[in-house]
């Protein structure tokens, strides 16, 4: 099997190379050479037979020479490059180091050993410097304006240097500004839409009419692809798109998709300009359109999936998990959670893997067995332990870890009805009330879990009672009471989950945290309920149904809805 060998194939550029190309070329073994700077991560590149990762510093010449010599690759794709503009300007040394001597390093370990590997090198359209109405073409004079650009200058002209005195083999490509998945924080594009999800201000520099032209990464990397199959030998290649913008323009592009607004003012904040600003990059592309690339995402799709936020959701096989995820998908991007909440390893770096904006944790046990209720845990106390208390504390653990909001679907049955909270006074319990009903295992352990949600600032603690739904579910509060022959009719809160997941995506975007209760406004009882569907029943009271037909007692309360929700009160959804 040949080689590859990708230098820098974690960073944002490389990775989303590396998952392009990988299961594409089986024939080839994909070797990446990152040394995890801060803008790397090892999970940004899928799991591959054919792909093999090693941590690694390409200015270290003793360690390049040894991994080139031994695996002697056919190409070397070169991303590996410190290439945040600002950070040049503060410490242009280390761009030296990383941009100048890394490129050097790898050259010269292929010198010294003799390999003939194609030198694949990214550089930058920054090298040209600023541009006015004339596109830059390949043979165009380079004048970089800033450390970072002139770093990468200078490694091309050592790649020609050893074209020319030992006959390295090359190509090099100068690409206009890359954006898509993957792309670490310090860049326009994802730093404002993290801005903006935080309720933060944009921070423009200037004025914000320095003009950008942006290429999706997936666009970038079947552009190398194609450069790499068809393009000449020692030659340079633009790649860009025909979309120019203003810093200005796609900052409000931005407020307009994520907050539905053209109030712009609000969301953005003008700062000090650099030290010197290019006010344009124009590059012609079309030598590499001559090979036959074309552009496959305009800059209003790509953007607009990007913008969209990512769900991780843990019990999404369970019945309210399954709603989650239908409702998440139907503007978002929602993954489904498949590690063991109770494994807080394989659960935290799956996490890391997914990184997602809004982590849900639907997971818990109300029934197993032969108990289709709560009953099932009063002799499983170690399931009511795992997947009631251990499991969701994991989860929000790791997000207060990694800074994430999550979502726990907890419960209202942790209180009932007592001196203060009469039925029919019209006093209800409200979210800064503490639990007071502990007539079950199920209650006890999740109302002790309910209390702990108190110490985290990333967690959204939504208390939902018996949820109901307008589509048939056994699960659902409303079937399993139409199948009993017997019920004790008492007023309770209840939740109707049509309406009540969609609020409680929506407040958790809104960043709201600590405890909310999702419970549709009133009461209604049982009897109500099946009057309203015209089923017959047989009523019995609380005593009877706690002596002769349950294992545990049951909550009843009156809970009062979150003045931030929009909920229909309750008796008139079964209108």
């Amino acid at each position: 099997m040949k080689n590859i060998v990708v230098t820098g194939g974690c960073g944002f550029i490389g990775s989303n190379f590396l998952n392009y190309m990988v299961p594409k070329y089986k024939d080839y073994q994909f070797i990446n050479l990152d040394c995890l700077n801060y803008c790397s991560n090892v999970e940004n590149v899928k799991s591959f037979e054919n792909y093999q990762f090693i941590e690694c510093n390409i200015t270290n010449l003793d360690m390049t020479k040894f991994l080139l010599q031994k695996y002697e690759p056919e190409v070397i794709f070169h991303f590996a490059a410190q290439s945040h503009v600002d950070g040049s300007f503060e410490d242009p040394l280390r761009y030296l180091e990383d941009n100048t001597k890394g490129t050097t390093v790898l050259l010269e370990s292929l010198r010294i050993l003799k390999l003939k590997s194609l030198f694949f090198h990214i550089s930058t359209d920054e090298v040209y410097g600023e541009s006015s109405d004339v596109e830059m073409l390949e043979n165009s004079i380079l004048l970089p304006t800033n450390p970072y650009a002139a770093t990468k200058a200078a490694a091309e002209m050592l790649l020609h240097s050893y074209g020319k005195s030992f006959n390295q083999e090359y190509k090099i490509i100068r690409g206009n500004n890359v954006y898509g998945p993957n792309q670490f924080k310090e860049k326009l594009i994802p730093k404002f839409i993290d801005l903006l999800k935080n309720n933060k201000k944009c921070t423009v520099h200037g004025d914000g009419q320095m003009k950008r032209s942006f290429v999706h990464v997936y666009d970038f990397s079947t552009a190398v692809e194609m450069i790499w199959l068809k393009g000449e030998g020692r030659q340079i290649y633009n790649i860009g798109s025909s979309e120019e913008f203003t810093v200005l323009e796609i900052t409000k592009k931005l407020i307009q998709l994520i907050k539905k607004t053209e109030d712009y003012e609000n969301y953005i904040l003008l700062v000090k300009d650099r030290s010197f600003n290019d006010n344009r990059y124009l590059i012609d592309c079309e030598k590499l359109k001559g090979l036959g690339w074309k552009q496959t995402i305009n800059f209003e799709k790509g953007i607009s999936e990007l913008v969209k936020d990512k769900f991780l959701v843990y019990g999404s096989k369970g019945w309210i998990g399954n709603i989650f995820c239908q409702e998440i998908s139907k503007e978002n991007i929602c993954f489904q959670g498949k590690e063991r909440c109770e494994n807080y390893e394989k659960v935290r770096n799956e996490i890391l893997k997914v990184r997602p904006d809004y982590v849900i944790c639907s997971i818990g046990r109300t029934h197993g067995g032969i108990y289709n209720n709560i009953d099932y845990l009063e002799n499983n106390p170690e399931i009511n332990q795992r997947d009631n208390f251990d499991a969701p504390k994991n989860l929000m653990d790791i997000c207060e870890e990694l800074n994430i909001k999550c979502l726990y679907l907890g419960t209202g049955c942790i209180f009932e009805y007592d001196d203060n909270h009469t039925i029919g006074n019209g006093v209800g319990f409200t979210e800064e009330d503490s639990p007071n009903f502990f007539g079950s295992a199920y209650s006890r352990k999740k109302g002790e879990l309910d209390l702990l949600t108190r110490q985290y600032k990333n967690t959204l603690n939504c208390r939902i009672r018996m949820p109901i739904t307008k589509d048939s579910n056994p699960r659902n509060f409303v079937d399993k009471i139409k199948s009993f022959e017997k019920i004790c009719s008492i007023p309770n809160s209840m939740t109707y989950l049509d309406e009540a997941i969609p609020e409680m995506l929506r407040i958790l975007k809104e960043g709201k945290t600590g405890t909310v209760n999702v419970v549709n406004p009133g009461v209604i009882s049982h009897s109500e309920i099946l009057d309203s569907l015209g089923c017959k029943y047989n009523l019995i009271t609380i005593e009877e149904l706690e002596k002769k037909c349950v294992k545990a007692r049951r909550s009843n309360n009156y809970l009062v809805t979150s003045d931030c929700l929009n909920l229909t009160p309750i008796k008139d959804i079964f209108k």
